[in-house]
């Protein structure tokens, strides 16, 4: 999914998850060099709106993307941003996930994949 939004489709699809599977661990997987964060960013650096539906995608980026815009380094700091954005957003969000978390069964992380090296690393 470009980006990493939490909306009520991936909220429901974990919440299924961690419901009936108890996984000890949901990780938000972002990767170096994001379309929808360079989409974002181009989008506010040029004041423009990306066609179709891509400008709701950069609409729901914008507000955690725009503090790095002018960052030559905006993608990368904007891509760990959202990682960290989306797995807050899944425990503020989701009571099901919340109450995982707080009894402990499940650990909501980000991580971060190279697509250079294929490291992965928390954020």
């Amino acid at each position: 999914m470009a980006g990493n939004i939490v909306d009520d489709l991936l909220l429901g699809s974990i919440e299924y998850a961690v419901e009936e599977f108890a996984p000890p661990l949901v990780v938000v997987l972002g990767h170096e060099r994001c379309g929808a964060v360079s989409a974002t960013i181009n989008a506010i650096r040029t004041g423009t709106q990306p066609p179709g539906h891509i400008g709701a995608l950069v609409d729901a980026l914008r507000p955690i993307l725009t503090p790095f815009a002018n960052d030559p380094n905006g993608v990368e700091l904007g891509v760990r941003a959202n990682i960290r954005a989306q797995a807050e957003a899944l425990v503020e969000q989701s009571e099901i996930v919340r109450e995982a978390v707080e009894h402990g069964t499940t650990a909501v992380v980000g991580a971060r994949y190279d697509l250079d090296t294929g490291l992965v690393t928390i954020v």
